[in-house]
């Protein structure tokens, strides 16, 4: 009787996570004597805070910052950042003018595209620092990063909150909110909801908030927006397309911000009608969603059906684009994973009335990547942006060993024993 030798395979497949570029949630905080009160809250807060984002593809980086010292900047897990923010101590001396702005440098700096800065400090910035807005205002343009400013106020209580942080703040796309020890706990709600919904348009802007009135248009694509109103007692009400008061979401509602969400938004023109009794910031945050279709063919392809989800590496590949027929396309990018690098693609229209569109590139096996898609639509010219899922390129395929490609067949006390080997040499 001929012996047989059972080998069992035993294929364990582990899965590796894949590290995407992600956003940066820095928080720059001013450790100086008289921030002890403001610290206390921010470890009071920061749990929960961080507990309820975390899953939202961010890293957290810590920066302190105390005249004259500025960081080192921290990154570390998330459980590694909040034991660093509770390890935080006051130090220094008790001097009001900080170096804020070489700090909100430093944090664009260390963060990367679409990040948010968020600054605690109670402070104005030193005057010598001015000349860091123009340096700063080149990196949120750059780099599409916000800057909140969560000012206390209460070092200098005689001197008027500095035109500085306004001006970084509205070329930042952020907001400076002034609070008190008992409202500054507010400042956490606001974090949550600018990281958990990803807002494609941030307009900010500093003016008079007595009876001003704001217009917008919602379109088709707008799902989300949420407006932020910092001064004296503000408030707002939105007026929608058919003169009818709103029923909006409040976030916050304090002496000195008001923040408000609006869902389950229908096309037209809308107002806010926002009040306050001096100057201040209107940030408004808008969320477009467009619907992108996409598949890569290594053949130029003439539908979806003639495509795979994942691009084959190191071959030219096409790559099909579908978006709605009211929009046309205007940029496609790749978002490399773990560098962030950004590469423009050339592409053509197949058929701009259906939507169709194709491009070209050659993929590197291992390389994760988002396709960043940018279109207007062709009526009212809006710019809609979307990100699709990431992709990761499809295996290598390698040649299976002329001994593997063995289909058996052997009948064995009256069974039948079939195998089918997939690369693997078996030996009988």
């Amino acid at each position: 009787m001929s012996r047989l030798l059972f080998i069992f395979l035993l294929l364990t497949i582990i899965a590796v996570p894949f590290v995407l570029s992600k956003r940066s949630l820095v928080f720059v905080v001013d450790t100086t004597i008289s921030m002890t009160d403001e610290i206390s809250i921010i470890k009071s807060n920061i749990n929960a805070t961080v507990d309820s984002i975390k899953d939202f593809d961010v890293e957290f980086i810590l920066l302190p910052f105390a005249d004259p010292e500025v960081g080192p900047p921290i990154n570390e897990t998330t459980s590694g950042f909040l034991d660093m923010v509770h390890l935080l101590e006051e130090k220094g001396e008790n001097d009001c003018p900080e170096e804020s702005l070489g700090a909100i440098k430093m944090a664009l700096q260390r963060s990367g595209p679409n990040s948010h800065i968020y600054v605690f400090t109670d402070a104005k910035p030193r005057t010598k620092d001015i000349d860091e807005i123009k340096t700063i205002t080149n990196m949120c343009d750059i780099q599409k990063s916000q800057v909140l400013i969560f000012l206390t106020g209460k070092c200098s209580p005689t001197d008027p909150i500095d035109a500085v942080y306004y001006d970084v703040a509205k070329n930042c796309r952020g907001s400076v909110i002034l609070y008190d020890l008992g409202s500054l706990r507010h400042a956490f709600k606001y974090i949550k909801e600018i990281v958990k919904t990803q807002w494609n348009q941030v307009d900010a802007q500093y003016d008079f908030l007595r009876g001003k009135n704001i217009s917008f248009a919602v379109d088709t694509y707008t799902t989300d927006m949420m407006i932020s109103v910092a001064g004296e007692h503000p408030d707002i009400e939105i007026i929608n397309h058919l003169g009818e008061k709103m029923d909006v979401q409040r976030i916050i509602n304090t002496s000195t911000a008001c923040v408000v969400i609006m869902q389950q938004l229908t096309e037209g023109e809308y107002k806010a009608a926002v009040t306050g009794v001096d100057y201040g910031m209107v940030t408004i945050y808008t969320r477009r969603a467009i619907h992108v279709e996409f598949g890569f063919s290594s053949k130029l392809p003439r539908s979806l059906d003639e495509t795979s989800k994942a691009p084959i590496p190191g071959i030219s590949c096409y790559i099909l684009v579908i978006l709605d027929a009211n929009l046309e396309l205007t940029s496609i990018k790749l978002q490399i994973a773990k560098t962030g690098e950004e590469i423009h693609l050339q592409y053509q229209a197949l058929d701009k009335t259906r939507g169709y569109y194709v491009a070209n590139n050659i993929f590197e096996h291992g390389k994760t990547f988002k396709l960043s898609i940018t279109a207007r639509h062709k009526e009212n010219k809006t710019v809609i942006e979307g990100v699709t899922p990431p992709v990761k390129p499809q295996d290598p395929v390698r040649p299976l060993p002329a001994r593997s490609q063995v289909f058996l067949s052997r009948v064995l006390f009256g069974q039948t024993i079939l195998a089918t080997l997939f690369h693997f040499n078996v030996y009988l």
